[in-house]
């Protein structure tokens, strides 16, 4: 991990974790939504949504941005809404791929259902929406998690997750496991066995989820592993609350915000790290990116998946 993206203020920051530092650390005004496969998605966070503007996809190694045009007029407006970026190769290993073809994911609900709508670089076009019954929740501007070719986005009541798979297009509403109390959130993560999972923090525990299918064909969730916070985080960190905001997908690290700054811990080592003072923030998104020439042609796989239809 090189860093992460926070939503602050009236803008995003890039932290760095190590010596890399971004072209344009600071994006006032421009309000990240994802990182993944070494490119940010930010929004113009001026009270407008995709429907009236268009996104940025933008490459923190080089400082290069790509336009998202607006969405159709067609598309409706919408109650709540989330958008998520991925290479847009199916078989790529993900190692220099940010030159690539990209997709671009916007999910959301309105009066009448849930939707979605796929960008393709390579076309250049918006799909046709993909649409499911209303879940009677609203999609939350949270990290979304990316486990084979399906997205998942959480609801803002803590409740359910919006599934979406980018081959067939089809939607769904995945409940998720009880919480304590009404509304605790969580993360949700891809897991290193290629499964979905999440994660919540419940007082001073952190409680690590998995979803397990059964042979009858459906899923469901497994408590995992159960970690106490309280043996990792300093004295003073949990005396007002704790709260898990970030996932680090492929090495396992966590973000837990508390009243005494933003920490990540290794769920493999158990090492912790202060990586901020401020907890006053609305999003933590975690940037990963291999700048590695010599592998220049690893994100050449069998063609694009989920590709737009040109609307």
């Amino acid at each position: 991990m090189l860093g992460f993206l926070c939503n602050i203020g009236s803008g995003s920051r890039f932290v760095p974790t190590t010596s890399f530092r971004p072209h344009g650390a600071d994006r006032r005004g421009w309000r990240a939504l994802d990182a993944r496969h070494g490119r940010v998605l930010l929004h113009w966070d001026r009270g407008h949504s995709p429907f009236e503007s268009g996104l940025v996809v933008w490459d923190p190694a080089t400082g290069g941005r790509r336009e998202v045009p607006a969405l159709p007029p067609w598309a409706l407006y919408p109650y709540s809404w989330n958008a998520a970026v991925l290479c847009a190769t199916a078989a790529c290993d993900h190692l220099d791929c940010r030159r690539g073809h990209f997709l671009v994911v916007v999910v959301g609900t309105n009066q009448k259902e849930m939707f979605a709508y796929v960008y393709s670089s390579e076309a250049g076009a918006w799909s046709e929406p993909a649409s499911a019954p209303h879940p009677q929740d609203s999609v939350d501007f949270a990290p979304s998690a990316l486990v084979g070719n399906t997205l998942y986005f959480a609801f803002q009541m803590g409740t359910g997750i919006l599934e979406y798979n980018l081959d067939t297009r089809d939607m769904a509403v995945v409940g998720l496991p009880p919480a304590r109390f009404y509304g605790q959130r969580g993360v949700l993560t891809a897991r290193d066995d290629g499964g979905l999972g999440f994660a919540r923090a419940e007082k001073s525990t952190l409680h690590l989820w998995s979803r397990e299918a059964r042979p009858a064909g459906d899923a469901h969730w497994t408590l995992s592993r159960v970690i106490e916070l309280k043996t990792l985080l300093p004295v003073d960190a949990l005396t007002t609350f704790s709260d898990v905001v970030s996932f680090v997908d492929g090495i396992g690290v966590v973000f837990v915000r508390t009243g005494d700054g933003l920490f990540t811990i290794d769920l493999k080592s158990g090492q912790v790290t202060k990586v901020s003072k401020d907890s006053g923030f609305s999003g933590i998104f975690p940037y990963m990116s291999f700048q590695t020439p010599a592998l220049g042609v690893a994100c050449t796989g069998e063609g694009p998946r989920g590709s737009a239809s040109s609307a």
